[in-house]
């Protein structure tokens, strides 16, 4: 299940967001990882704001990490979702 690894209160502009919950959700029903360019795109925003602070400057310094979504890790996840996933299909039409 998904719900032990996205609770109220632990979401995150970079760290835990709705790209990491699409990926997450995406794997879990079918199978799939979401397209690289997107988790790209979250990895480049992360390394930008951890290097040039970019987040911090284009929120006049508003953002903070969330201290409850420091810890989240979407390959992790993925990785443990995998076994479950390893004998479900859901392609069509289903084996009498």
């Amino acid at each position: 299940s998904m719900t032990p690894h996205f609770r109220s209160g632990t979401y995150d502009l970079l760290l835990k967001n709705c790209n990491s919950f699409t990926d997450v959700a995406l794997f879990y029903l079918t199978g799939r990882r979401l397209d690289r360019a997107y988790r790209s795109a979250e990895q480049l925003a992360r390394v930008a704001d951890r290097c040039a602070s970019v987040v911090q400057r284009l929120s006049d310094g508003a953002y903070r990490q969330n201290p409850r979504a420091l810890d989240f890790d979407v390959a992790a996840i993925i990785q443990e979702l995998a076994p479950r996933k390893a004998g479900c299909s859901l392609g069509l039409p289903f084996a009498a």
